[in-house]
């Protein structure tokens, strides 16, 4: 309730037409502003990291490969170059390997990323051919959700900014849309992109950011093994009861079709959790009315539950030790899933 009270006021003050809130994590958030708040015109956007980079691989293919395909060097036992290319949807690739002295059936590690990273920029005009139906899939859909003027502002949870950044370049300079679009965080880490996006006010982040509410801040990130731990912990509360969207790709009859990826098992815990979150919002909704901005909730303020609960480990394991989690971004990887107790021990 308090992210939405934030974003009602952002609206007004930066004029924003319209709120795109990002899936999986905007869920619960455009749940809460439509039903409490609403004030300003909203759509839910099937969205993630790994689909952004589909859509912007023109521009952040480094990104895409540090974060979608670097992120499998971190497997044990690491996965053959089969594997990991499945994994991440760049099968195409294969007609490049044996160029560059890869095989599919060697193992995947640090020597073969390196080559890949030379593939991508070696032949990225023609790479990004492969993805232009992706690309022409999205537009359609955009097109009929995006107002096509104004300020669009894309809501997400955090914590690096890459949704609101990436949809930024694609609808501003890849669609041609008549609109300005800033992106709206719960939170935010260290990263330098997203720190310059804040700077020119493209970013806004509630709950802190490296250079907002700083104590709030170094509550969450000062320890660096803790990040995963605590950012995990945020998109429990937050995530949807869905599969993780993969792709926007077009039928043989020229429709727009979703892709998701694989089911998770949490449906009992996100659905205990979401009840009570809309439970308390309705109390605190009847106080709010009643007595105004006294009730608005601030940054600093939201976070002290999530701190609280973050050093209580034992009551964390308790609640939501079975959790799955699937940490990389990728194609139906249920056999890399880990469970939060898991994550936690690590």
């Amino acid at each position: 309730i308090g992210y939405c009270q934030y974003l009602n006021r952002l609206a007004k003050n930066e004029s924003i037409n319209q709120f795109l809130f990002l899936a999986r994590d905007g869920f619960i958030v455009k749940e809460i502003y439509d039903h409490f708040i609403g004030d300003t015109d909203s759509e839910y956007i099937p969205f993630s990291r790994f689909a952004s980079y589909q859509l912007t691989i023109d521009r952040y293919w480094p990104e895409m490969l540090h974060h979608v395909v670097g992120s499998r060097l971190n497997a044990k036992p690491l996965g053959t170059v089969e594997e990991v290319l499945e994994l991440s949807d760049l099968m195409f690739l294969k007609k490049y390997l044996k160029i560059y002295g890869i095989s599919l059936n060697q193992r995947f590690d640090l020597s073969v990323y390196n080559k890949i990273n030379q593939i991508f920029q070696e032949n990225i005009s023609e790479i990004k051919l492969y993805f232009q139906e992706t690309v022409d899939a999205a537009k359609k859909y955009f097109s009929e959700k995006v107002r096509n003027s104004g300020k669009v502002c894309v809501v997400d949870v955090g914590w690096q900014g890459t949704g609101a950044i990436c949809l930024k370049y694609f609808l501003e300079e890849v669609c041609g849309f008549r609109v300005e679009v800033c992106g709206a965080l719960l939170g935010m880490v260290k990263n330098d992109t997203a720190e310059i996006n804040i700077a020119n006010r493209s970013l806004f982040s509630y709950m802190f950011s490296p250079h907002h509410n700083q104590r709030t801040y170094l509550c969450h990130a000062g320890k660096r093994r803790d990040i995963p731990y605590r950012d995990m912990l945020v998109e429990i509360f937050f995530t949807e009861n869905h599969p993780s969207f993969l792709k926007f790709r077009l039928n043989e009859k020229g429709d727009v079709v979703l892709d998701y990826g694989c089911k998770d098992n949490n449906q009992e815990i996100i659905e205990n959790l979401q009840c009570g979150i809309m439970d308390f919002v309705r109390d605190y909704a009847k106080y709010w009315k009643r007595f105004g901005a006294v009730l608005e909730i601030c940054g600093q303020e939201a976070y002290i539950p999530i701190d609280s609960l973050a050093k209580a480990k034992k009551i964390c394991m308790k609640l939501f030790g079975n959790y799955e989690v699937n940490e990389n971004p990728g194609i139906f990887e249920e056999k890399m899933k880990r469970t939060y107790k898991e994550v936690v021990k690590q």
